[in-house]
């Protein structure tokens, strides 16, 4: 199969535009669109000129941003990782490497339990009104004006601020 040459107006074929290289070295991934969003470019420190791509955390940009309290960007992080030691159960994580070298057969129950109670725990004072912008920010780590967009929501950062006091009060932050 052969692939055609995109011709300009004046019939010969158009030049192939240059491309720029990165400034720096180091990791800067594939470069598509797809695989740059929600990255940016971190700078590594040492005489090299290196940096990579790292992959950003809405909670963190939220109290960098000054949109979450001390208070709730904790709240906040303890909802994320409660789902991320729920999700690494299921997936090839070193807790389930853990579990599955473990001697006892009650080990992957334990872990189970203690990943799903932690989970409940943290997420008890949630509104199952709010669950959904909750699991937007924290679990997909989605900004909440994309939430407000596709859920016709109104401020849905203000309700994001108030359960988050809500779990911070609950877990007694």
């Amino acid at each position: 199969m052969t692939t055609k040459r995109k011709i300009s107006r004046n019939g010969r074929p158009r030049k192939a535009r240059a491309s720029t290289l990165p400034q720096m070295g180091g990791d800067h991934g594939t470069g598509t669109q797809a695989a740059m969003a929600g990255m940016q470019m971190v700078t590594l420190e040492g005489p090299n000129n290196m940096a990579q791509m790292v992959r950003v955390n809405v909670i963190d940009a939220m109290l960098r941003r000054k949109m979450l309290t001390m208070r709730q960007w904790q709240a906040a992080k303890a909802i994320q990782h409660a789902h991320g030691r729920l999700e690494s159960l299921s997936s090839g994580s070193e807790l389930k490497e853990w579990v599955q070298s473990s001697p006892k057969p009650d080990a992957t129950v334990d872990a189970q339990c203690a990943a799903v109670s932690q989970y409940v725990y943290v997420t008890t004072a949630v509104p199952r009104a709010q669950r959904g912008l909750v699991e937007w920010i924290c679990h997909d780590n989605r900004p909440s004006h994309l939430y407000a967009r596709k859920r016709n929501e109104v401020r849905p950062l203000a309700r994001f601020r108030v359960v988050m006091d809500m779990v911070a009060d609950h877990m007694r932050m």
